[in-house]
């Protein structure tokens, strides 16, 4: 009988990895048998000069990162929330430095894994160091300002952004304004009652759902469908507003999160004709860019985001920030779907880097825009 090879299952894509069709099981085998720590470390080793070490841990990093949601799904037993182990990223960018120990693109990668992870002294570190390098590193010396001495040094804060000011004015004018956005962030309330959004029954208004990821074979999550049935509630109570659905394809999805959103709504009544397809997304920043593009093609004037109500005020944040950097004028309410467990209010050093990464800086070169 023949034995199939594990590697078969993966083959590359131009912005990551796809799946087949595999059990969870599978998958953390085949994760194990080609980028896990243990596997990266030896294939290392059989590799025989730097330029292809260097290219292997630039694949190695992008798929742990594309894939960690499903690593961890099917790993139970690493005991770390599956989103925020951020450890194996952190060694592989260490591993890369190693070969290249000045290189920008491994310099910053490692400094924003620290940001992600929480660890904003070794980031700033990292930061520091090529601010020395080069005094007008706008990014480095925006990235010391914003995650060391906002709301803890503000002299020191307000000096950076003074030198800011000399290297990019245009640049550290709308950072000012994005700033001016996360400080009402806290103040926003998930809304859970559609009587006042539905006084929005416009051709103008956009009801915007959110995606969820979906299981490995491409079926809807009990999360999406909350909030698919939240949409369709709204949808129903105005007729003449459009729907817009927004959601692409993680590497572990056979399908596009739109694609099956738009199957969703279609059998629960909705006329085809009235959705909007966003399918190139794959987190809430790139969520909130390329929906804004929709809405800005279509002269939106009013827009209802629809998500969970532990993702509604980044996301609210988001959509906020595209409106303004994208320069659309539009009316921006939230209807949220109640989340079963405790609401965890959204770290403000991750909304800032999603704020940023909507502004067009990079968090991972390469990577993640």
């Amino acid at each position: 009988m023949e034995t199939k090879s594990r590697i078969s299952l993966f083959y590359p894509r131009r912005t990551g990895y796809r799946v087949k069709n595999i059990s969870q099981q599978d998958y953390l085998q085949n994760y194990n048998y080609q980028y896990s720590y243990p596997a990266v470390l030896n294939r290392l080793k059989k590799l025989d000069n730097r330029t292809s070490k260097l290219k292997f841990l630039d694949k190695a990093i992008k798929y742990n990162y594309w894939h960690k949601p499903a690593i961890f799904t099917a790993n139970q037993k690493s005991g770390k929330p599956r989103s925020y182990d951020n450890e194996i990223l952190i060694n592989f960018y260490k591993l890369a430095l190693k070969l290249a120990p000045r290189d920008k693109k491994y310099l910053t990668g490692l400094a924003s894994v620290y940001r992600m992870d929480n660890q904003i002294a070794n980031a700033a570190i990292i930061w520091q160091y090529l601010l020395n390098q080069n005094p007008k590193d706008y990014h480095s010396l925006l990235n010391i300002a914003l995650y060391t001495q906002l709301n803890q040094r503000e002299h020191a804060f307000e000096k950076s952004l003074h030198r800011l000011n000399k290297i990019n004015p245009a640049e550290t004018e709308q950072v000012k304004q994005l700033l001016n956005l996360i400080q009402h962030v806290p103040a926003l309330k998930p809304n859970y009652a559609v009587d006042d959004l539905s006084l929005w029954d416009d051709s103008r208004h956009y009801i915007v759902i959110l995606g969820a990821a979906l299981t490995i074979h491409g079926n809807i999550k009990e999360k999406l469908r909350r909030r698919l049935a939240a949409g369709l509630k709204l949808a129903r109570l105005q007729p003449k507003a459009k729907i817009i659905v927004s959601g692409g394809q993680v590497p572990q999805e056979p399908h596009t999160e739109a694609s099956k959103m738009i199957e969703w709504l279609v059998e629960h009544g909705v006329k085809r004709q009235r959705i909007l397809k966003e399918e190139k997304s794959r987190d809430t920043v790139q969520n909130a860019i390329n929906s804004n593009l929709i809405l800005q093609i279509n002269d939106a004037r009013k827009v209802t985001l629809v998500s969970s109500d532990n993702h509604i005020q980044r996301a609210y944040a988001l959509f906020q920030s595209a409106n303004y950097l994208q320069g659309i004028d539009y009316d921006l309410q939230n209807y949220a779907v109640h989340e079963t467990g405790p609401q965890i209010q959204p770290a403000v050093h991750k909304i800032i880097s999603d704020m940023l990464r909507v502004k067009g800086y990079w968090l991972l070169p390469d990577i993640q825009p």
